[in-house]
């Protein structure tokens, strides 16, 4: 296959995960990205365990197997660098609203993942999926 007609990556914002992992709408959407070797970044995936284990109660155990096993079917858990930092403050500074665009820092993370990746970037959240696009990233909005 030639590189133009490889498919592209995708990086998955913590919502992403989540919708899979808590059986909620999309997941069939998400279920088709995880078998196509997503990413997400280590600081996205800290937002995942932290919302299964304190938002939802899930035993830490339980939490880290459910995650263990979205690596082994082909997720690719990215490293944070100090360039995706800088890129990721740049991103923040450039697009946070407190009531217009509430971007958190993960999300601005999870968009200089994208960016370094030259890939898709898979959310639920809206506010996410317009800075995203705003610097070149193509979206995937799961509904």
């Amino acid at each position: 296959m030639e590189a133009s007609q490889e498919a592209r990556l995708t990086v998955l914002d913590s919502s992403a995960l989540l919708v899979l992992l808590l059986n909620e709408p999309a997941r069939d959407a998400v279920e088709v990205l995880i078998h196509s070797r997503p990413l997400i970044s280590a600081v996205n995936l800290v937002e995942v365990i932290d919302r299964l284990v304190r938002g939802e109660g899930i035993d830490a155990e339980d939490a880290n197997d459910a995650v263990d096993l979205l690596i082994v079917a082909g997720l690719e858990v990215q490293p944070f660098w100090l360039p995706d930092a800088r890129n990721a403050a740049a991103i923040r500074a450039r697009f946070y609203h407190r009531s217009k665009a509430p971007l958190s820092l993960a999300d601005c993370v999870c968009i200089a993942t994208a960016l370094r990746q030259h890939a898709d970037l898979a959310t639920t959240d809206g506010a996410l999926a317009r800075a995203a696009r705003e610097v070149g990233v193509s979206v995937t909005e799961l509904a």
